[in-house]
């Protein structure tokens, strides 16, 4: 199908593979609807938007080559799990959803480095065939959850702010918080298997006892950084040599053990 761009083009259930081509006249809704389509798509407009409707694969589209479209629109119900590539991803400029709810599956493929949107509420990540390192960048303030499918993928998450997010890996070594600025992690759930920490230069991590005891992999830090442990309910708190200071909140029973306290490191109880 080709036409003069403008409006809005339904593409009916029988038509999941038709190829679509639209001018630069004005901008074009495409609406996929809630199909796996694999057509070859060219929206010559740069205000271009695909619209989904309900769970959706659109990682066929262009061979998973960007959609041409600027904008992906899953507002039409609260949740949609729209499944796509990284390269598509990366191709919308803009998503508009309904609340945050939705959920971005990245198919299976060349997957590097996933920004998060705060319009999406789950990220879904699959199998990196590139070299099975995959990084997710959360921002500030988006409480994302993510999920990798993988078994074999080393996946990295970039967090900074107040982040109350779910963070779910498999057990794969090298499985890394990385904490890119002062963070506070208290209230997220963080793998088990995410068990190597690193913390950017002077900044604090706030996190909860369990949280410090759960990250028996490498510590990165370069001796200026400070983890705070949240108050509660907490009796043993393990130090590492590549934090300077430990602050910790008040213990509900009122007795706190330190555990390999041979480096030199500044420990204080509020």
């Amino acid at each position: 199908y080709s036409g003069i761009g403008g409006g809005t083009v339904t593409l009916g259930a029988s038509h999941a593979a038709a190829n679509i081509t639209m001018d630069n006249t004005a901008a074009t809704t495409l609406n996929v609807g809630a199909q796996t389509v694999t057509g070859t798509y060219s929206l010559g407009h740069g205000s271009d938007v695909l619209k989904v409707t309900a769970d959706a694969d659109i990682s066929g589209i262009n061979t998973g080559g960007v959609t041409t479209a600027e904008t992906l629109d899953v507002s039409t119900v609260d949740t949609i799990n729209t499944t796509m590539t990284e390269a598509q991803y990366e191709g919308f400029t803009t998503i508009t959803a309904a609340n945050d709810n939705d959920t971005i599956t990245i198919a299976d493929g060349a997957i590097t480095d996933i920004t998060t949107n705060s319009n999406i509420g789950t990220y879904v990540i699959g199998e990196d065939s590139d070299g099975n390192n995959v990084t997710v960048t959360v921002a500030a303030t988006d409480d994302v959850n993510i999920t990798s499918t993988s078994a074999n993928d080393v996946v990295t998450a970039q967090v900074a702010g107040t982040y109350t997010g779910t963070i779910a890996v498999a057990d794969v070594a090298g499985d890394t918080l990385s904490l890119t600025a002062t963070a506070d992690i208290s209230g997220a759930t963080i793998d088990a298997d995410m068990d190597f920490l690193t913390i950017a230069d002077g900044a604090t991590a706030t996190m909860t006892a369990a949280q410090n005891e759960a990250f028996t992999g490498t510590i990165t830090g370069d001796g200026a950084e400070t983890i705070a442990i949240k108050a509660g309910t907490y009796t043993t708190v393990t130090t590492n040599t590549a934090i300077d200071a430990y602050t910790l909140g008040e213990e509900v029973g009122y007795a706190i053990r330190f555990e390999d306290c041979t480096s030199d490191v500044s420990k204080t109880t509020q």
